[in-house]
């Protein structure tokens, strides 16, 4: 579900004050370029010089050579090791640049043959060149180690082989078999190989022994990329007008394949980044290129971004930073970008870009992992450059510079509009960014520029004369706020713009969130070494992810702790920030001990805004739905706050919550509402069960403490068992309409049992005053013994049996001296009829009334 985010991007032209572009490095007939990331430097070869340029797109060194003379630049390599540039031309000649001195030292030519490519391996202890016949193994001090002929028939020593059955040529196939044979296979080359021309993968190892040949395949194309983390090896190939990139082990077996698009481009470079999440496709059709970015979920490939430029000479990723990468243009621009994934929600309405389509799913509805969806959104025919997702809608503009909205309406995109905008800069734009429902802006050449989503007019909202990282409009405030690149924020209003206090003192801070609390701004953001900024302080040390609601917001940390806090929790803290210090560096602001723990790796997608679901994707990508308590409580605070009762009751039933904070939650004003509160509920099954719970320590004092905090100094409610229960019985044998009463019955029944002590005479008492006001009998009828159907009052007794024993109910039915009702009870508790038919029958026969209620309290003694 993970996007790609192109955060920041600069180049080698710049907008002078007349609008017109400008280039601060000349770069015409450039060659190639290799980088050194250390020093976040880039080297450029041009044919009489090599230029060194800078992160701020300045010249920073200059090395003349001679190059005229020497062939096609097949190999251009930045060595860190030592600090030196290594050439490799097409007719052999070697030459080392030392980047210290600028010192040439030149190799004499190893081979007669034409050199077609080379590359260093990853510790650059071995360099690898092919020629037309043959691949050489060089040493660092350039002398050939080993050679090895290209084209060969032996089989490698990896190379899988069929044993058992011999070929499959000798095997019986019958006429099934008979007809696949004569059928073209289209995954081979058809035909035999001297009218054929096809291409082959073979697989050396460093000494350059064979280790396998991968299965010929139709249509291969010459591109091929090793995968750094693992042994795969991409391929491209083109049937029946469609291309499709194949990935092969190393033993020569392909592992799986995808379609990546039409034939009608062809293919230049294919590259994995270096920790191998996301893979590189360059592209050329009528003189312009196309960069496409690919990243894999669950086994499914989708095109993430795609960028347009005009011929491009090369496209590399950059050699240690995975998400930043360099292109150079024939012309001699210069761009490099930076890019970053993560998810993109709005209250669990997530967002995943798929190439030509944006696949919603509404986690709150169907919480289903990648690569399945709720819905598909058709954005056009090419790749998306930049988007961006608010309550306005979806805005998407594509690698063509066409800009397409969806509107967003009762939790649904609609299609809004479909406009060309009418851009003024070249550079690569970055941060696009909803102003109001008809308005989107960008940042380009250290410019913002806004864009009416209907008719795509550009207007330049600000200049600034340092580069920015982000922007964001305020319209709660009608302000603009900027961050430069090194943290510094700005106000800008009414053509002025203002340095703001809060600066994050770290670079390209691109993970923001800004929200306005009690006229309080409020900016959150992750830097690159993991810690969660606020207002420029540093609330946690290391935070892989986050999710923001209407009322909190989500962490999860990189020691697999999920944390929350309210925004009124944030708006104290502010008040008074806290100092990191060794003590609180584990869990920052937040609680200590108040994080839930998770599955290493975890990352939260979103969370429900007005609801207690988090959804998180485990490493594997397959989604997790928790309700922690800490997203839990504060919503049933609210629930019972609100007096929403029976929804308050119905989630602490299912997430197993001590139901004593309803009444904890505030006591004296859930006796103003029993009322209400049995009203609302009306659920038999909820009130027993509340009633049963009900016990005499304040929960808002022990398990719930962390959340009132308030509570420490308030007293406890005296005889609070007692209390309730009193009320709720008064309420339920208030109710007028019998039917409703009896269905509710049970809960009084319960309030009688949870006194103490036990009051179940007075329970018999009430359950015979209700079985005469309803009309019936308090004895069972024959035509209900024959249907199996007890009656009201044996209904009654089988809820008294399963909180009471059955020696306390009988004792306690004669205490009603009442012996019909002593009989049903012992006859529904399964009593021995030779046990308690000749103690009824003799103290019937007792008289007067008084005679026989004396030998009924004479038997309960003796019992005791």
């Amino acid at each position: 579900m993970k996007n790609l985010h192109l955060y920041f991007s600069d180049s080698t032209v710049k907008l002078k004050s007349d609008n017109s572009e400008e280039y601060t490095v000349t770069l015409e007939n450039v060659r190639d370029f290799c980088i050194d990331s250390a020093n976040a430097l880039t080297y450029f070869a041009l044919p009489n010089e090599i230029i060194c340029v800078n992160e701020q797109m300045e010249v920073e060194n200059k090395f003349l050579w001679e190059t005229e003379t020497l062939g096609q630049l097949v190999l251009f390599d930045f060595l860190i090791d030592c600090l030196e540039i290594c050439a490799i031309f097409s007719n052999g000649d070697i030459i080392v640049i030392s980047t210290m001195n600028g010192d040439i030292q030149e190799y004499p030519i190893l081979c007669e043959q034409k050199v077609l490519g080379g590359s260093w391996s990853p510790d650059l202890s071995l360099l690898i060149i092919a020629t037309e016949q043959k691949l050489y193994s060089i040493t660092r001090d350039f002398d050939i180690e080993n050679e090895v002929e290209l084209y060969i028939q032996d089989p490698g020593r990896e190379q899988l082989m069929t044993i058992g059955w011999g070929a499959r040529e000798t095997q019986f196939q019958g006429s099934a078999g008979k007809q696949k044979r004569e059928k073209l296979d289209e995954n081979t080359v058809p035909g035999p190989p001297e009218f054929v021309e096809g291409r082959h993968l073979r697989v050396w190892n460093r000494d350059l022994e064979l280790m396998s040949q991968c299965e010929a395949l139709a249509g291969m194309e010459k591109s091929l990329a090793m995968r750094p983390i693992g042994n795969l090896m991409a391929v491209t190939r083109v049937l029946n007008d469609k291309r499709d990139l194949w990935l092969y082990e190393r033993n020569g077996q392909w592992r799986s394949h995808f379609e990546v698009g039409k034939a009608d481009k062809k293919v230049l470079s294919v590259g994995w980044n270096t920790d191998a999440s996301i893979l590189l496709i360059h592209l050329r059709k009528n003189d312009v290129d196309y960069v496409q970015l690919w990243t894999i979920s669950n086994y499914d490939w989708t095109l993430k971004t795609e960028i347009q430029k005009p011929f491009l000479v090369a496209a590399k990723w950059d050699v240690e930073n995975p998400k930043k990468m360099h292109l150079l243009a024939k012309d001699g621009r210069y761009d490099f970008i930076e890019i970053e994934s993560g998810y993109n929600s709005i209250d669990a309405l997530v967002l995943s870009v798929a190439g030509e389509y944006a696949r919603i799913t509404d986690l709150s509805k169907a919480p289903i992992p990648p690569p399945m969806f709720q819905f598909l959104l058709n954005i056009a025919n090419c790749g998306v450059l930049l988007f961006s997702q608010s309550d306005y809608g979806i805005a998407f503009l594509l690698s063509d510079y066409s800009l397409v909205t969806f509107s967003l309406k009762e939790r649904t995109y609609l299609p809004a509009s479909t406009v060309k905008i009418q851009k003024s800069f070249t550079n690569i734009p970055y941060n696009l960014q909803w102003i109001n429902q008809n308005t989107i802006s960008l940042i380009s050449l250290n410019r913002i520029y806004s864009y009416n989503i209907l008719t795509g007019n550009q207007t330049l909202v600000y200049s600034s004369p340092v580069k920015l990282i982000y922007h964001f409009y305020l319209s709660s405030a009608d302000y603009w706020l900027f961050q430069t690149l090194h943290g510094q924020w700005i106000t800008y209003q009414n053509s002025e713009a203002v340095e703001t206090s809060i600066n994050f003192n770290s670079p390209k801070v691109h993970k923001n969130h800004i929200i306005q609390f009690n006229d309080t701004l409020i900016i959150f953001g992750i830097n690159h070494n993991n810690q969660l900024l606020i207002n420029g302080n540093v609330a946690h040390q290391s935070i892989g992810s986050c999710s923001f609601g209407s009322s909190n917001f989500l962490v999860t940390s990189l020691n697999n702790q999920l944390y929350a806090m309210t925004y009124e929790q944030l708006f104290e803290n502010l008040k008074s920030p806290p100092k990191m210090t060794a003590k609180n560096s584990a869990h920052g602001w937040f609680n200590e001990g108040a994080g839930r723990a998770v599955e290493r790796g975890a990352s939260v997608i979103a969370h429900e805004s007005e609801g207690v679901k988090v959804f998180l994707q485990m490493p594997r990508g397959n989604l997790e739905t928790i309700e922690p308590r800490f997203c839990l409580i504060p919503r049933l605070k609210k629930l019972i706050s609100m007096r929403k009762y029976k929804e308050a009751m119905t989630l602490m039933r299912r997430q197993r919550v001590d139901m004593n904070l309803i009444v904890d939650h505030d006591p004296y004003e859930f006796f103003e509402n029993v009322k209400l509160f049995v009203d609302s509920v009306d659920s038999e099954e909820l009130l027993n069960l509340f009633v049963f719970v009900l016990n005499k320590d304040d929960s808002t004092r022990t398990s719930f403490a962390p959340f009132y905090p308030e509570h420490g100094t308030k007293s406890s409610l005296p005889n609070k068992v007692a209390k309730v229960c009193d009320a709720i019985l008064k309420t339920i044998l208030s109710i007028s309409d019998i039917d409703r009463r009896h269905r509710l019955y049970t809960p009084a029944l319960s309030c009688f049992l949870k006194q103490e002590p036990r009051i179940v005479r007075d329970a018999y008492l009430n359950m015979k005053e209700q079985v005469a006001a309803s009309g019936q009998t308090l004895q069972q009828t024959n035509e209900q013994f024959v249907q199996q159907k007890p009656s009201l009052f044996r209904k009654w007794i089988k809820h008294l049996k399963y909180f009471v024993k059955d020696g306390e109910l009988f004792q306690s039915a004669l205490q009603t001296y009442d012996l019909t009702l002593a009989y049903e009870v012992a006859d529904e508790i399964n009593m021995d009829p030779r046990e308690f038919l000749p103690l009824l029958e003799n103290l019937q026969s007792k008289s007067p009334e008084y005679y026989r209620r004396f030998h009924i309290d004479l038997y309960n003694v003796l019992l005791i």
